[in-house]
């Protein structure tokens, strides 16, 4: 009796070093053997987040995402100290604490506990696209009304309220490449507004950023000058994962025109090429480090070429990125005033683009360069404040009207 309760105890201790010897078995990658090609998204759909993961898969994306953010991600030199070290940390132990063997929430897992220390992280441009499950930590959005034009590129009319003819200007919730068909017809629209209105509101609650350049157009048209701002200075790291990332953006832009049965731009198809080519001349080469300055302007606002009539500019916690920035232009015009609530604070680590973790298919968006003003700000998580707050649950549209009539 004693002999077959001692044979079960080896066979039980036998399996449990078995198992426990499978489960760590495999070699580790580290993350300076990942190949910067690897970094290339080259599939033609959405990558689609897998639940089921294994330890071995788990400890790769984890080297990958490591290699990302040591050879590509603006926050390695511009965090402050101490914080990326701890990134890297947390990020890494996630390899080895990561609970799997649940089969069909592994992948909702491990994605949530990224997104849980990127939230740790001052830089609202580090986050996973889409959510994981509604637990992750992440501030509660603010409610000051929705933006009357939810898609790409503007909406523009001139209404009758109040007896003054008041014009509606929304930059949608996206803001495409100034090429993008969505824009047509916008300066010819915005030319002659002082003429058809009497007052401008515009609309950039909800508005998630893209590219800055229609909104700066539109500050400096309204300013009747280059508007007031400081200098921006501007600081990345050209290498082959930076141009990796690059074409990672506009490759998604023509995956979800194709998905939606939208003609694909010929802007986007450029530069997915360009992004390639540079790609492929950096690939093997060391990085080249690169500070740009965008000139600010101390010109006064010019009321005879400019809007010399009341403006109110919408916002909430959602408007973010190049949203933000563009915002940032518009303040030092004389006839502005904001409503709603503070913006993100999603300005610094700029210039973010998608990461495909090869395992799980967790898309991770990356900051590629820093930016910082002449004047000191920092706004990161912090976000522009409005001028007239309204509080949560009220329209700051109607807010804005009801001052304007």
């Amino acid at each position: 009796m004693k002999l077959k309760i001692l044979l079960v105890l080896i066979l039980l201790i036998g399996g449990y070093s078995t198992a426990k010897a499978d489960e760590n078995s495999y070699k580790q990658t580290p993350a300076y053997s990942i190949d910067d090609k690897e970094f290339i998204y080259e599939g033609d759909k959405y990558p689609v987040r897998r639940k089921m993961l294994n330890r071995e898969g788990v400890q790769y994306d984890v080297a990958f995402l490591v290699a990302a953010f040591e050879r590509a991600y603006s926050g390695r030199e511009h965090l402050p100290p101490g914080v990326y070290e701890k990134l890297i940390k947390d990020v890494q132990a996630l390899g080895e604490k990561t609970p799997l063997g649940t089969t069909d929430i592994d992948g909702n897992i491990f994605c949530k506990r990224l997104a849980d220390i990127f939230w740790e992280v001052p830089d609202n441009h580090l986050f996973i696209y889409g959510s994981c499950n509604d637990k992750i930590k992440k501030p509660i959005a603010s409610d000051v009304g929705k933006n009357i034009y939810t898609g790409r590129g503007y909406y523009f009319k001139v209404r009758m309220i109040g007896g003054k003819q008041i014009g509606i200007l929304s930059l949608g919730t996206f803001m495409p490449d100034k090429d993008d068909l969505s824009w047509r017809g916008f300066e010819e629209k915005i030319a002659n507004i002082s003429k058809e209105t009497d007052a401008l509101v515009l609309d950039l609650r909800g508005n998630h950023g893209g590219i800055s350049e229609n909104i700066r157009w539109l500050a400096d048209h309204l300013y009747g000058n280059p508007a007031k701002m400081v200098d921006e200075i501007i600081e990345l790291r050209e290498s082959a994962p930076f141009f990796a990332l690059h074409h990672n953006e506009p490759a998604f832009r023509i995956i979800e025109a194709v998905e939606d049965r939208l003609p694909v731009q010929p802007y986007l198809v450029k530069e997915k090429k360009n992004a390639l080519k540079k790609f492929k001349a950096f690939y093997k080469k060391p990085s080249k480090q690169l500070r740009l300055v965008r000139k600010g302007s101390n010109a006064g606002f010019n009321p005879k070429a400019g809007y010399d009539k009341p403006i109110r500019i919408l916002i909430d916690n959602a408007c973010a990125s190049a949203c933000e920035n563009g915002c940032a232009r518009f303040l030092s015009h004389p006839q502005v005033k904001t409503y709603g609530t503070n913006t993100k604070g999603e300005s610094h680590y700029g210039d973010n683009k998608p990461l495909i973790l090869p395992n799980s298919n967790i898309v991770v968006s990356i900051g590629t360069s820093f930016r910082e003003f002449a004047d000191g700000r920092f706004i990161e998580k912090i976000g522009y404040a409005p001028d007239i707050r309204v509080p949560d649950g009220h329209d700051a549209l109607e807010a804005a009207l009801k001052d304007l009539r």
